[in-house]
């Protein structure tokens, strides 16, 4: 067998869990790490709106990267004759096309059922959506509380992002520019970003991947390592501390992020290389 005819091999063989969840969780953590070398730039930029933008653009792509990689873990899992572990509960057609984001209808002239494309769930429901059905395929369980700091947080990023990509003003509301050197900064009239935003919707981030990852955990126990968890949760968190000591936003904040995921290894130093391997 040639180079050619075994990747084509490898192009038809459906990934495993393992190969599906770090992929997943190295996507995550790239976007992390991109946030992160935002923050690296000189002091007396930081406070950019551009910065603070593609800050807001980032964290919230984090949770929709998740969600994505839970649907095709899902679905992948779903195709799979022999699924390991297996799935208790198959879900319905019409739970699986929330997952491929595709709506069944019925074509009366050619009498068939036919899907159509870009049927898609609000964000909000989606981030909920998509881990419930995981859980309900293998009798698990998975609750998001709705009342607490942390789903506002997700909420008010959310609105911020929106702020962003769908921008509402009044043109009356825009002064004429009289004074060439005077600042008029149109884009303040559209949104407004401040760095606790930003520390706010990391630390509502935070808090979602942790319940995410413990749904993983119960339901894949043994078929991938929880390093990936204890990598991103690192990194996010060092992430949370960096913007709030640049910004000096809350000075209890280190008091208040505990480990989330604690993880033994017989050398420090074998960690700190791998953690400089996935996040380089």
């Amino acid at each position: 067998m040639n180079t050619e005819q075994m990747i084509e091999k490898l192009k038809d063989k459906e990934p495993s869990i393992e190969t599906i969840i770090s992929s997943g969780h190295q996507l995550i953590i790239d976007l992390i790490s991109q946030i992160d070398k935002i923050y690296d730039c000189d002091n007396k930029l930081l406070d950019n709106r551009g910065i603070l933008t593609s800050s807001v653009i980032l964290s919230f792509s984090i949770l929709e990267v998740y969600t994505n990689f839970i649907s095709e873990l899902l679905i992948t899992e779903h195709k799979r004759e022999k699924a390991s572990p297996k799935i208790i509960t198959r879900l319905k057609d019409i739970e699986l096309d929330i997952l491929i984001e595709k709506k069944s209808v019925y074509d009366y002239k050619k009498l068939i059922i036919k899907k159509e494309n870009n049927s898609y769930m609000p964000i909000l429901d989606k981030i909920i959506v998509i881990p419930k059905l995981l859980a309900k395929a293998y009798n698990d369980d998975f609750n998001l509380d709705k009342s607490g700091k942390n789903w506002n947080y997700i909420r008010s990023l959310k609105e911020k992002r929106d702020e962003i990509s769908h921008p509402k003003f009044q043109s009356n509301s825009i002064k004429p520019i009289i004074d060439l050197n005077e600042k008029n900064d149109i884009a303040d009239l559209l949104y407004s970003i401040s760095p606790k935003n930003i520390l706010d919707g990391l630390l509502g981030i935070r808090w979602y991947l942790k319940i995410n990852g413990d749904l993983l955990v119960s339901i894949y126990n043994g078929k991938f390592s929880s390093l990936n968890l204890f990598v991103i949760d690192k990194i996010i968190r060092d992430l949370i501390l960096k913007i709030n000591e640049i910004f000096k936003l809350d000075k209890k904040l280190f008091e208040k992020l505990d480990d989330i995921y604690q993880f033994q290894e017989s050398s420090d130093e074998k960690l700190d290389e791998l953690l400089k391997l996935m996040t380089s």
